[in-house]
């Protein structure tokens, strides 16, 4: 993970979600909110609304379905994304096969 910089993660690297979720474990209690734009994050650091914002690098389609694939779970809103699929677009079925990767 590379702080502060827009370094591209590497072809098997952990979501940056993933590997913050395994840091914030150990902290004591806390809230987490989430928003979906930096400029909130900027704002509500610069106001003192919260002790610390934190801006995340989107997870790639690769890692969710590496993810995936081992049966692990993300967690919450990293697989947040716009714009969303209207209703039906996208359905597969339950009983299909999972898809196998490229």
């Amino acid at each position: 993970m590379w702080w502060g910089g827009a370094r591209a993660p590497s072809a098997d690297a952990e979501p940056d979600a993933a590997v913050l979720d395994g840091i914030t474990v150990s902290w004591p209690a806390h809230t987490v909110e989430y928003t979906h734009r930096s400029a909130e994050v900027v704002s509500a650091v610069a106001k003192a609304h919260c002790d610390l914002g934190l801006v995340l690098r989107p997870a790639t389609v690769d890692q969710i379905a590496r993810t995936a694939h081992t049966g692990r779970r993300l967690p919450p809103k990293t697989t947040f994304f716009q714009p969303k699929p209207r209703t039906g677009m996208i359905l597969r079925l339950l009983d299909d096969p999972a898809p196998r990767p490229a």
